[in-house]
């Protein structure tokens, strides 16, 4: 479905999923099942928040502003690394 910008620009749609009620729910449950079996076992950094129920990146700003200022108060050096990987994973047809 079209979201807005020029229509030509396949960024500017958003997929529809057609899938029916029943595989919606089985995917419900596996995600639950998945998510809840990689939190018990702590296969993710506890530093990841993006895609993560209930961690927001919200929190990961704040961890990098309490890590920054915490830094500056023990008089040491903080250095960040921000890397966009939007374009890296562009396919041009």
């Amino acid at each position: 479905m079209f979201k807005s910008g020029i229509k030509e620009d396949c960024s500017n749609y958003r997929p529809i999923s057609l899938l029916p009620q029943f595989s919606k729910i089985l995917e419900t449950l596996f995600n639950s099942r998945l998510s809840a079996f990689i939190d018990k076992n702590d296969f993710i950094n506890p530093s990841q928040y993006g895609f993560r129920e209930n961690m927001s990146t919200y929190y990961a700003l704040t961890e990098l502003i309490n890590e920054i200022t915490s830094s500056l108060n023990n008089k040491m050096c903080s250095i960040g690394v921000f890397i966009d990987l939007k374009k890296a994973f562009d396919i041009t047809s």
